[in-house]
């Protein structure tokens, strides 16, 4: 039986975000929705992939190596995307920055005005974040770019993960 793209893609926000509940928060539907929808992706699949039992209810080993798949789906369907955009000759969609309040107030708003100019179907949100807080946003996919900066000569340790996703951020500057 064939595994679903879109079912895929939930089970991976389940793996990221620890809970049903949390992806359901994250995506904007209901738990009930979710655990629906990945009760089917089990079934497709032939075995369990979540660990329903309180307190846990996320994603168990299986779950983690079937949804870091879904990570290279998701990638593969951004990079797609992005080649029919760059041949239509537009780029469009709306992109998520997570910055440090100097870099928000600069070059992160430099860069947007530049980019409404010539990009207008780009829409730019710009959340305001502490190095750390921005790369954890970054590493749950919550912001697609993370502006972070190191002072006093003390260089910022970077989270680790456990996520099934890809190890290293997408973009990251």
């Amino acid at each position: 039986m064939t595994l679903d793209a879109g079912r895929l893609l939930l089970l991976r926000e389940v793996a990221l975000r620890g809970t049903i509940a949390s992806a359901a928060r994250s995506l904007g539907l209901t738990p009930s929705a979710v655990s629906q929808q990945l009760a089917v992706l089990e079934r497709e699949a032939g075995c369990a992939l979540l660990d329903r039992s309180p307190p846990r209810r996320g994603a168990h080993r299986r779950g983690h190596a079937l949804a870091s798949r879904a990570g290279t789906i998701v990638d593969v369907l951004a990079s797609a995307r992005a080649d029919l955009d760059r041949m239509s000759g537009s780029v469009s969609g709306p992109v998520s920055v997570a910055a440090v309040a100097s870099a928000a107030a600069t070059l992160v708003s430099d860069g947007v005005l530049s980019l409404r100019a010539t990009q207008p179907g780009v829409e730019v949100s710009v959340v305001v974040a502490e190095p750390l807080a921005a790369l954890d946003l970054l590493l749950a996919d919550d912001v697609d770019i993370a502006v972070v900066d190191e002072y006093d000569y003390v260089p910022l340790a970077l989270p680790t993960t456990s996520t099934p996703a890809s190890s290293a951020p997408r973009n990251s500057s």
